[in-house]
């Protein structure tokens, strides 16, 4: 095999029964700086078995091909990116992290929980060359003997993996991404639940008004938490009329979705965040979008905004007592899950559910008053393919079909207010 120009050709000697490689290689220093070491280790057995069991003795020259294999090469490779030898710690603050800020808020707060609570602990000390699978394979195994579940491994595989991609990307890493191969736990979900027409009477008559408007929000509308809890007074027209919402027309009995509400967590929060801040709706086709408000919603938005403080134009319709949106986490466990509680004690028959429960609620009744595909794809601002994972034009056409929505949910919805006509 020829050696190309420039190419360590190490040196080979035999010793006892094996053959010794030894050969030059750049290191780190403490202070930082670059040094280059003397090393030496055994490439193979002088002496080799066949498969038939006889005796083979190893050549210098296949000696040297497996050295200049499995060293040699390598060196090579990482002569030409010397900023691989830099620890993973490294290139994370420098060149890593800055990224960041171009990601979405809640992807930021998830890869740098990700970075600072499981990887760089462990890898962090490692220079990027010397991360081998072995090292995330044993990552993976640890932090399942600390009980992580499934979802959490494989989110920080997901991440060891991005980092290492963009590392390769800038040439500060080279060779096969240390992910690959790792043996992974199987996925768990929990099976999502869709409450009957029957079990959201019961339960909707268990919730106090705020809560109650809520529920009825999200199994009526099919909107996320984020997208409901980003809803401002100035985007909901509860009237028979348009009205005009910066460049947007928001048609009669319709919320105009434009932003969400996303959560700020421990210590990343600033002092103007206010633990949660706007940003866009979700980045896909139909996130935009304009969702026909049913009567009952109507009248729950209705009551709310008679009894609310805060219904300014850019004021949330859930705010809390400090005029931001409410914290959806909290409502959850002090009411819809104690309701929820309650019933089941009782004997009714009513999943454990979540405010993520009530959009596959929204979808199976939305199938159910015979909304069509792409009718469902808008009023729930998903792609085609996910519409149909949910499902357990025109804005007008859909309206009419998706007031068979809220049959029979009068009474248990706003026991004190009649319907919008």
């Amino acid at each position: 095999m020829a050696r190309r120009r420039g190419r360590q050709k190490g040196h080979l000697r035999l010793q006892s029964s094996s053959w010794i490689g030894s050969w030059w290689e750049e290191v780190r220093l403490a202070d930082g700086s670059l040094d280059w070491h003397r090393v030496s280790r055994a490439i193979c057995r002088a002496t080799e078995r066949d498969d038939s069991g006889r005796a083979r003795t190893i050549t210098k020259k296949e000696a040297q091909r497996r050295f200049d294999e499995a060293i040699l090469q390598k060196i090579e490779v990482r002569s030409l990116n010397p900023q691989s030898l830099a620890t993973v710690k490294e290139f994370v603050e420098r060149k890593y992290r800055p990224l960041l800020a171009f990601k979405r808020r809640k992807t930021q707060e998830h890869l740098r929980n990700m970075l600072d609570n499981h990887i760089l602990p462990v890898l962090g000390k490692y220079q990027l060359r010397d991360v081998t699978s072995d090292h995330v394979q044993n990552l993976i195994l640890s932090k399942i003997a600390e009980g992580k579940s499934p979802q959490t491994v494989w989110h920080i595989r997901a991440t060891i993996s991005a980092l290492f991609k963009k590392a390769k990307g800038i040439k500060w890493f080279s060779g096969e991404l240390p992910t690959e191969g790792i043996e992974m736990p199987a996925l768990t979900h929990r099976e999502r639940a869709a409450l009957t027409k029957e079990q959201a009477i019961l339960l909707l008559q268990r919730l106090p008004l705020r809560t109650r408007g809520m529920v009825l929000a999200l199994a009526l509308t099919g909107l996320r938490i984020g997208e409901l809890l980003g809803l401002k007074w100035k985007r909901v027209n509860l009237t028979d009329k348009p009205i005009v919402c910066g460049p947007d027309l928001v048609e009669p009995w319709t919320a105009a979705i434009r932003e969400t509400w996303v959560k700020v967590y421990g210590k990343h929060l600033s002092a103007n965040t206010a633990r949660g801040q706007y940003q866009d709706v979700k980045n896909v086709k139909n996130g935009r979008r304009d969702v026909p408000l049913l009567s009952l919603v109507v009248d729950a938005l209705r009551k709310i905004h008679a009894e609310s403080v805060f219904t300014g134009p850019d004021d949330p319709v859930f705010a809390s007592s400090t005029g931001k949106p409410i914290d959806a986490h909290n409502e959850l466990a002090r009411h819809l899950k104690p309701a929820v509680a309650a019933l089941r004690s009782e004997g009714e028959s009513i999943p454990p559910i979540s405010w993520h429960d009530l959009r596959h609620t929204a979808s199976t009744l939305a199938d159910q008053a015979g909304l069509s595909e792409a009718e469902k794809q808008r009023i729930l601002g998903h792609s085609e393919k996910m519409t149909r994972h949910y499902t357990k034009a025109h804005l007008q056409h859909a309206r009419v079909l998706m007031d068979h929505m809220q049959e029979g949910l009068e009474a248990a919805a706003m026991p004190r207010l009649r319907r919008v006509k």
